[in-house]
């Protein structure tokens, strides 16, 4: 492995900037037309400006800023789309030290290509890198902390790693796993370096990074609440937000395990379109049958991966392994947590994948292999969210044309009623978190002369009506209650009224 980015390295550097271009090719032209309702929940606090969020704080900071310097230029757009050039722009910077990580690593510049591939064109990174979300931000500190580290040849470099792993962590407290696995980088692949520089570097990178992200979070904390003893100080710093957190995150229980090993492998290919092998048809969608296709094809890579497993190609499997305890237990449910160990994953590919390339056949396939996740993500994925703007759309639309601007919407499901306040201008409360604040929201409604409507209950499914009572303690008899009298159809599903006095 190279021992550093001096001289000598400057091919590295000017590769990586030229994989930084082309991904900005693959990311801006192809900004999503349909918003992850995150992104929606960013952006309307950037135009509020209320950016301290502790668990995502950088953010929402450098998204402000971006905001208002372009309104001062005479922009006249919404937060959304500037997150989102903020994400094409950090998920292709993120690729590029990626690719100088693979390329330190592996030595090969066909090895570093193929893990930047994986990595640049996985549905999870290319989808975020064309979305609004925090956690691309974090994923390219992330990335340039672990190439910098891997390239450290002297105690400043160190302190410039842990220092971007600090800023990772206040993009996305998760990141917090980027300091042991990043000791383990340091400790375990680099050769390069005696025992006592590996431990001296450990060392350094640690303490920076843990000084820098923790004095921030003590000094947020202080400042929002004052003065506070070891054991609220700790519990603030441990808890999500401020108000609490639905049931389903942060628990151990059966099958989360398996839960989160599926959307593991979703945020590399979208799973859930996929068919098994026995019910595939005629009649089944192309896109279908490509991601089954490309699925086996990542079957045959990690199966040729794991024949020329190295040493350092297991130091970064660990590394990725690092992440998978928390995501299990906070949400195994959502592909997105997993963005940023796929760096990790990446490099296991590409490190591993180094003796095969000299085969020519097993280079082709590979190839083949990698070109075909990647279309399949785009035809999929990346292009219809580009080109339309999907159902959630145009349902909060039609919804928000029968509502007058002093009327609520009462959901009781999560997807197109996040549109609703941020594109529309229409009021309303989530029933899965805010239950509580129901009968306060009627009378509000009340007050102003307004309506309350909601979604006929009858066209729930069982399994989420028994989802909703589980973190919101409402069933369908609730939800019968508030459904009176049929008000409107949007798209052949039935609006109906609410009464707001009790």
């Amino acid at each position: 492995m190279a021992s550093g980015l001096g001289d000598s390295n400057n091919k590295t550097v000017i590769e990586a900037g030229l994989v930084t271009v082309a991904c900005l090719a693959l990311f801006l032209p192809f900004l999503s037309l349909q918003y992850d309702t995150n992104g929606l929940v960013e952006a309307s606090a950037v135009e509020a400006g209320n950016l301290l969020h502790k668990n995502h704080l950088l953010y929402r900071i450098v998204a402000y800023v971006a905001y208002r310097g372009l309104l001062n230029a005479g922009y006249a757009g919404k937060a959304i789309v500037v997150l989102q050039w903020i994400n094409a722009v950090c998920g292709a910077l993120g690729v590029g030290f990626a690719y100088i990580t693979y390329k330190l690593t592996a030595n090969s510049t066909v090895a570093a290509i193929a893990g930047t591939t994986l990595v640049a064109c996985s549905f999870i990174y290319w989808l975020f890198s064309t979305d609004a979300t925090y956690v691309t931000l974090a994923a390219m500190f992330a990335s340039a902390s672990v190439a910098v580290l891997l390239a450290a040849h002297s105690p400043v470099h160190t302190i410039a790693a842990g220092l971007l792993t600090a800023l990772a962590i206040l993009t996305w407290q998760a990141s917090v796993f980027l300091i042991p696995a990043l000791i383990m980088v340091c400790l375990y692949c680099r050769a390069d370096l005696g025992h006592q520089t590996r431990a001296r570097y450990t060392l350094l990178y640690t303490a920076t990074a843990c000084l820098v992200a923790g004095l921030a979070y003590v000094c947020l904390a202080f400042w929002q609440h004052g003065i506070m003893g070891v054991s609220a100080l700790a519990r603030w710093l441990t808890s999500y937000g401020e108000t609490g957190t639905l049931p389903m995150w942060g628990k151990w229980d059966e099958g989360r395990t398996v839960i989160a090993l599926r959307s593991a492998l979703s945020s590399i290919l979208p799973l859930p379109l996929a068919v098994p092998l026995t019910e595939i048809r005629w009649g089944i969608q192309r896109g279908r049958i490509a991601v089954d296709v490309a699925l086996l094809g990542f079957g045959f890579l990690g199966l040729l991966a794991g024949l020329k497993t190295q040493a350092k190609a297991i130091c970064f499997l660990l590394g990725y392994a690092i992440f998978l305890p928390f995501i299990i237990w906070w949400d195994p449910f959502e592909p997105k947590w997993f963005l940023v160990p796929n760096l990790f994953l990446a490099a296991f590919f590409s490190t591993s994948l180094v003796p095969w390339f000299q085969n020519r056949y097993v280079s082709v396939a590979i190839t083949g292999i990698l070109l075909c996740v990647a279309a399949t993500n785009f035809i999929t994925t990346i292009r219809p969210r580009h080109n339309d703007i999907g159902p959630f759309r145009h349902m909060a639309q039609c919804v928000a044309e029968n509502l007058r601007p002093n009327d609520l919407f009462l959901a009781a499901e999560w997807g197109w009623p996040d549109y609703l306040e941020y594109l529309h201008h229409r009021r309303s409360l989530s029933l899965i978190s805010n239950s509580s604040s129901l009968r306060e929201a009627l009378d509000e409604v009340q007050r102003d002369g307004g309506q309350a409507f909601t979604l006929d209950p009858n066209e729930f499914s069982d399994a989420h009506i028994s989802w909703l009572k589980s973190q919101s303690g409402i069933d369908r008899n609730d939800l019968r209650r508030l459904a009176v009298t049929p008000a409107f159809l949007c798209y052949g599903r039935t609006i109906f009224a609410v009464p707001t006095s009790p």
